[in-house]
């Protein structure tokens, strides 16, 4: 029922701004892509894992997040 609060761009952009990695992770883990832009200009992005169901990382999605020194990308595949 309450699903797509969690799919929510909204809340995902608040998370990134407070650097909550565990919401960032579980909502991108209901994804398959991180949208253009999706995290730019935040400074307080600190660190990100990328889950397994992300395939696409859209033009420019961490620009500007000069704060983003680790980038942690997951997967389930032997050959990734």
């Amino acid at each position: 029922k309450f699903q797509h609060i969690f799919l929510n761009d909204e809340l995902l952009i608040k998370a990134a701004k407070e650097n909550d990695l565990e919401v960032i992770y579980f909502i991108l883990s209901k994804r398959s892509e991180i949208k253009e832009k999706c995290f730019k200009d935040n400074e307080n992005l600190q660190r990100i894992v990328i889950p397994p169901s992300i395939t696409t990382i859209g033009k420019f999605a961490f620009t500007g997040c000069v704060s983003l020194s680790e980038v942690v990308i997951t997967s389930t595949s032997e050959n990734y």
